[in-house]
């Protein structure tokens, strides 16, 4: 993109900006989304480097996605009259499931519900979310808690798996959905202990506008201190690498939630820098993130490996050309939304590509 079409991108404030978008939001998430492109590449590109550096970045993108989801949700429902349950929020997360199970189904070709990816946690974690609207902060603050604390016991138990197997799609193996029910509470992709933890973090989060003032600093420096320190001890464990993904997760122990937790926060406490127009270039993938995950797992399982090969086998040549593909469709997304008739498609359409 050259700068004389961003500059005019960029400018043209109808196409990123409206009265009721928090701008910081789509930018944060926008750089979830291109780490989290990354980090699914990984065990198809086998010449990228498996550094702890590049672990700990690949690491990044899914707690601030979830904490985001949490915040997110928790921001849209504030200052209304919200009812005990959220009937809404209710349809939003079974939407939410079936597009994980498609996926699944369709794009990888795997039974689902048995390795239980993200968009599976963040469908429940939004099914959960219908229930806590009027719920005092106190006690979303000690479910939190209690989803660490159960976390932590069933992982020193012994019942995380290592490894994950992805089942075929085939009719004799529905019953490994029930077998495999495990995978969704302990040690799936995304188990719900503890990644639910990390979701009410961020919905915690969404309820409270703390301004730290002339203290934002002290408390940035404690959470990077934490975040370090958490980062230590993960080097030294030597976190396992499950079926090629090298994130630091597997599985997501209390080092790696201090670390997730602490990095949520820090984002938090400095929400506001993300709103400076150097992180345009992001908005434009956060603006239509569920699009833009399904779009990125399609390219990973239909084209990444003959990519590759057209590419002689160019590593850089190749992500170049997937992000590419995912930022020209996410461009001409943007002025399909720009259409009058946009808001009059139908909320499924909506739903899939962002309103």
């Amino acid at each position: 993109m050259n700068s004389v079409f961003l500059n005019t991108f960029v400018s043209n404030s109808c196409i990123l900006t409206s009265s009721n978008r928090l701008y910081y939001l789509d930018a944060i998430r926008g750089i979830a989304l291109f780490i989290m492109v990354f980090a699914n590449c990984v065990p198809y590109l086998p010449e990228l480097p498996e550094s702890f550096i590049i672990r700990v970045i690949d690491s990044m993108a899914a707690p601030v996605f979830i904490a985001l989801a949490g915040y997110g949700i928790s921001r849209a429902g504030k200052g209304e009259n919200l009812p005990w349950v959220n009937t809404r929020l209710l349809f939003r997360a079974l939407l939410t499931i079936l597009v994980a199970a498609l996926i699944d189904a369709l794009i990888w070709k795997i039974m689902p519900f048995t390795g239980y990816d993200v968009l599976y946690l963040i469908g429940f974690c939004i099914l959960v979310a219908a229930f806590l609207p009027r719920l005092h902060d106190f006690w979303v603050l000690a479910l939190t808690l209690a989803v660490i604390t159960a976390a932590y016991y069933l992982q020193s138990k012994g019942y995380y798996h290592r490894e994950l197997n992805d089942y075929p799609l085939t009719a004799g193996s529905w019953t490994e959905i029930y077998k495999n029910g495990g995978a969704w509470l302990i040690f799936g992709w995304f188990p719900v202990f503890p990644w639910l933890a990390i979701f009410l973090f961020g919905y915690l989060g969404g309820r409270k506008s703390i301004r730290f003032g002339r203290y934002k600093l002290i408390v940035s420096i404690l959470l990077v201190l934490a975040i370090s320190f958490s980062l230590i001890i993960m080097y030294h464990d030597n976190k396992l690498v499950r079926s090629g993904y090298s994130e630091l997760f597997y599985p997501a122990d209390l080092p790696f939630l201090v670390f997730a937790l602490g990095l949520t926060a820090l984002i938090w406490v400095n929400r506001t820098f993300f709103s400076h127009k150097a992180f345009y270039i992001f908005r434009i993938l956060g603006r239509s993130s569920l699009f833009v995950y399904i779009l990125h797992t399609v390219l990973i399982s239909f084209s990444l490996a003959f990519t590759y090969k057209l590419t002689e086998e160019n590593t850089v040549l190749t992500l170049l050309l997937i992000y590419g593909f995912i930022y020209a469709l996410s461009i001409l997304l943007i002025y399909i939304k720009r259409v009058s008739s946009w808001k009059k498609t139908p909320y499924l359409v909506r739903f899939i590509f962002g309103s």
